[in-house]
């Protein structure tokens, strides 16, 4: 997950938690997406969006400012956050 994480947005982070797994099933489009959620802190670098041909933005938001449009496998993990639903790790 660091890896992924310092490849795709150019930071480095510590994880310190787990929160349950998202199911995200489309049935039209017949695919099965299944999220792994980790809660994290940021170590150290700038936020930059290193895979400009996956997404034309990349930023942060306050949880109290979060955009309409979020995906099922976004908007749960942010319930279970807030709702305290995660385990801390060591």
């Amino acid at each position: 997950m660091k890896r992924e994480i310092k490849e795709e947005t150019g930071i480095n982070i510590k994880i310190w938690g787990y929160l349950p797994h998202v199911d995200h099933i489309l049935k039209k489009e017949h695919q099965h997406w299944i999220a792994l959620n980790y809660l994290a802190n940021l170590k150290s670098g700038a936020i930059k969006n290193m895979e400009t041909e996956k997404c034309n933005a990349i930023r942060w938001f306050s949880l109290k400012r979060l955009p309409r449009k979020l995906t099922k496998t976004t908007r749960e993990p942010i319930k279970n956050f807030l709702k305290k639903k995660y385990i801390r790790l060591k």
